[in-house]
Parts: structure tokens; C-alpha cells; sequence
């Protein structure tokens, strides 16, 4: 089963009492103390989310709209933990932040990382440039 919500929540308790799982739960919001200092974090990671995107378009022939980006901070951090390609156990880990402002310093820090590893593995090598990795 696949759920979309509409806001964040924590579980609190599970109960196995029903032959289906339940839970308690409550509500947990992002905090963000400082809306402004949201608005400039997000401005950044959406130019690295674009650039991620951009990068991968280019290994497929999928046409990605990269210019309707959540302009909400909140909106455009849980959509970028979506989007990266990174295992589920961090992904969890990013959602499990309590202000808007960590989420969105993390996936800053993630997607540039991401986006800069992408782009040297698909540069095209010139022909006595060493492999950009090594399996060792």
C-alpha cells in the first residue's frame, strides 16, 4: 500500500490488536523561525535541485519541468527529499528533522554532493584523463 499525506505526523504507538496495523499518532510539523531565512535556504537548494534534475534529464530522454518548483520552503524541501536518489533509511532521516531550517540545509548539502558526483561521471572524458573513479 502506497499513502500520499498532506501533513507530517509522527507515530506515537502501534497497535496489532485488528488484523490490520493502527496507530497513534500526532501531528509534527516543520518548525521555521525565521521565514526569510527559509525563503534564501530554499532559493539556494532550488538552483541545485535544478541542477540535478538538469543533469539527469540528460542521461534519459524524459522531459522534466524543472521551472515549477514549490516556491513554499516546506513544499520544496519535502519534494526534494523525495526526488534524491538516496537510500530510504536517509531520506527518513531527513524527514525526522524538526525545523525547516536543518531539512533544508541537509538537502543542500545532499544535492550538492549528488549533483556534483552525477556531472563528473557523465563529463566526457578527454582521451589521456585518468577515470574520474577508481574501484578501488
Amino acid at each position: 500500500m502506497v499513502a500520499i499525506g498532506q501533513d507530517r505526523f509522527r507515530m506515537l504507538s502501534l497497535n496489532h490488536d485488528l488484523p490490520y496495523l493502527t496507530a497513534s499518532v500526532e501531528s509534527f510539523p516543520f518548525t521555521t523561525s525565521d521565514v526569510q531565512e527559509a525563503q534564501q535556504q530554499a532559493s539556494i537548494l532550488r538552483s541545485w535541485v535544478k541542477k540535478y534534475l538538469h543533469i539527469l534529464s540528460q542521461t534519459t530522454d524524459a522531459q522534466l519541468d524543472i521551472q515549477h518548483l514549490p516556491v513554499d520552503p516546506v513544499r520544496l524541501a519535502c519534494l526534494a527529499a523525495f526526488l534524491i536518489n538516496i537510500p530510504n533509511a536517509q531520506k527518513q532521516d531527513l524527514l525526522n528533522q524538526e525545523s525547516a531550517h536543518e531539512l533544508l540545509n541537509r538537502l543542500r548539502v545532499l544535492y550538492r554532493r549528488e549533483a556534483t558526483l552525477l556531472d563528473a561521471m557523465l563529463r566526457p572524458q578527454e582521451p589521456d584523463e585518468p577515470e574520474p573513479f577508481s574501484s578501488n
